[in-house]
């Protein structure tokens, strides 16, 4: 089991916000798990996997832990700057776990009691900051 780095083909950005550090993108890689760094950090991953988007919260870790790597998925992420937080997601909970947030049907999630629209890594500095009525 190796890095992230090590493994991935990692294309990454800078933040178009100030609240945003890093966006990244990679494809899965024919290994079953890599090794997850400890990370100051806390982002949002959304991974497609045949035709259907998932959107996971990632929490700061305190130490390394390995994570599954789904088959033929694309994943892309938001990882935000030290400081950065949602109201409605406390984020010292996520210490060293991750959420899944429930699957909608279309291109949205919840989160907040809000439906957002999923961005992709092209346009997530138009789209992330809006979302829809609360439903």
């Amino acid at each position: 089991m190796q890095r992230a780095e090590k493994l991935f083909h990692i294309e990454e950005r800078a933040g178009g916000s100030p609240f945003v550090d890093r966006i990244w993108r990679t494809r899965s890689v024919p290994s079953k798990a890599f090794i997850s760094v400890a990370a100051s950090h806390w982002e949002i991953v959304i991974w497609r996997q045949a035709g259907i988007a998932h959107v996971t919260i990632r929490g700061p870790e305190t130490r390394a832990t390995a994570m599954p790597i789904p088959v033929d998925a694309e994943f892309f992420g938001i990882q935000f700057k030290l400081g950065a937080f949602m109201p409605d997601l406390p984020v010292p909970m996520l210490v060293d776990r991750d959420l899944t947030l429930p699957s909608r049907i279309g291109n949205t999630f919840r989160l907040g009691g809000s439906v957002w629209e999923i961005p992709d890594y092209e346009n997530v500095e138009f789209s992330w900051g809006s979302s829809r009525e609360k439903d």
